[in-house]
């Protein structure tokens, strides 16, 4: 068993079935909500309508959304991780890396294929501690990802292993590999500011600043 799983027959007890029941379909309608917002922030209005109008009238999201389950807790955390990463990129609320990083391993938490979204996570972030600017920013993402990570490592590797196992996840030892490299890149961009070079800052100063004005122009 994995994410909601182990965690709803706790919250089952204290609210009851028919609580419980309303969470999936809250859950679904917040997730297309926040991909309006990403999608808006990145390429304007009618784009955002179209992927939210998809995404509501996709199958498997009413499916998943009728009952509690995992699937679109997970869908939230990562598309509201996506959103906080973006904002706090374009923003420059460093706060924000913090929430996207937290989001991101609750996603992990939710289901164990979620170690995915780690590393993938991870490796954004090494781009972005490319550009000298966003790299308080990748400290806090990291900060973030880390806090609840060994909760998610138990359970995905410990508690549900059978789960992690039948579901073709990646092994412990692969995924501690990947997160090792991705915090040896971070923490060589921090200690050696060089290492980004004028090649790579301008590039992500370029996706930035334009990623601004889609905003704005929104």
């Amino acid at each position: 068993m994995t994410g909601v799983q182990t965690c709803a027959l706790p919250i089952f007890q204290i609210v009851g079935f028919r609580a419980l029941a309303v969470v999936g379909p809250a859950l679904g309608a917040l997730g297309v909500l926040l991909a309006f917002v990403l999608v808006r922030r990145l390429f304007g209005v009618r784009y955002a309508a179209l992927a939210a109008l998809l995404l509501a009238v996709n199958m498997m999201q009413v499916w998943q959304s009728r009952y509690p389950t995992s699937e679109v807790l997970a869908q939230t955390m990562y598309v509201g991780a996506a959103l906080a990463l973006l904002v706090g990129v374009q923003t420059k609320v460093r706060t924000l890396g913090f929430v996207a990083g937290v989001l991101t391993t609750c996603g992990f938490l939710a289901r164990g294929e979620g170690v995915v979204g780690v590393v993938v996570f991870g490796g954004v972030t090494v781009l972005l501690a490319l550009s000298a600017s966003h790299r308080k920013l990748v400290r806090l993402a990291w900060l973030g990802l880390l806090v609840p990570l060994p909760l998610a490592w138990w359970q995905a590797y410990g508690w549900a292993s059978r789960y992690t196992t039948a579901n073709s996840v990646p092994s412990a030892r692969t995924v501690a590999l990947a997160l090792a490299v991705e915090v040896v890149a971070v923490v060589g961009l921090h200690l050696v500011p060089s290492l980004g070079g004028r090649f790579t800052d301008g590039p992500v100063r370029w996706l930035s600043a334009n990623g601004r004005r889609l905003s704005q122009l929104c």
